[in-house]
């Protein structure tokens, strides 16, 4: 049967509207990736962003051996490194701190700086409530916590020692408590100061106006202070 003017003027309006509602549709799933290709240009315009090859290669120079293709992932989907940025082109695109925390991970992991390895949910709980902690002015009061001690030298002379000790903060229920925080944030400052060696860098941070400030200072002390 022949389909009237006004029939074929009706389902052209309906396929148009089909097709326009498929459009929208599609541009609003774009959006997120449209964003994320922003901030990744945002990033390495500053010089903070690392490719998937290029952290894998600065990893393994720094001694994180036996990286298979799947490491980074099962990493950043087990919380031990920050979520990559998205991809660029075929190149998946990390924050350069991904860098600095994947070392740290992986001496946990290993269990350099605390003799004892931890497993992957483990570092995961330290790594997040580390990262918690060092941003809350109220909470790394609580957790690093300075100490005198004296020490009496071969010839009877006695000398203060500038030390601290790490303290889990109230309500944060970790494995190994304020210890394993301090050797997490120290690994991380390490590689980020570009001196593997343990107890040459020391973190140090200043409380100013509600906010936290971090500054790197190369010691013989290493560890975590506050000023």
């Amino acid at each position: 049967m022949a389909q009237s003017a006004a029939e074929k003027l009706f389902y052209q309006v309906v396929r148009d509207a089909a097709a326009l509602s498929k459009r929208r549709q599609k541009h609003k799933m774009r959006w997120p990736e449209r964003e994320k290709a922003c901030l990744i240009r945002e990033f390495k315009g500053a010089g903070l962003t690392l490719e998937k090859q290029d952290l894998e290669q600065k990893l393994s120079e720094m001694g994180v051996k036996s990286l298979s293709i799947n490491t980074l992932r099962n990493w950043e989907r087990w919380g031990l490194i920050p979520c990559s940025l998205g991809k660029s082109g075929r190149k998946k695109i990390f924050p350069t701190e991904a860098l600095y925390e994947a070392y740290a991970s992986y001496c946990m992991l290993r269990g350099t700086g605390t003799g004892i390895k931890l497993t992957a949910d483990q570092v995961a709980a330290v790594r997040a409530a580390a990262l918690r902690v060092e941003k809350d002015p109220a909470l790394l009061k609580e957790f690093i916590m300075p100490a005198d001690i004296w020490v009496e030298d071969d010839d009877g002379d006695v000398w203060a020692v500038d030390a601290v000790y790490y303290k889990t903060p109230s309500g944060l229920g970790i494995p190994g408590g304020g210890e394993y925080m301090a050797a997490w944030l120290s690994r991380r400052a390490e590689a980020e100061a570009g001196i593997l060696t343990p107890g040459q860098v020391q973190t140090v941070y200043s409380i100013l106006g509600g906010e936290v400030k971090k500054e790197l200072r190369i010691t013989d002390q290493g560890g975590l202070r506050i000023v």
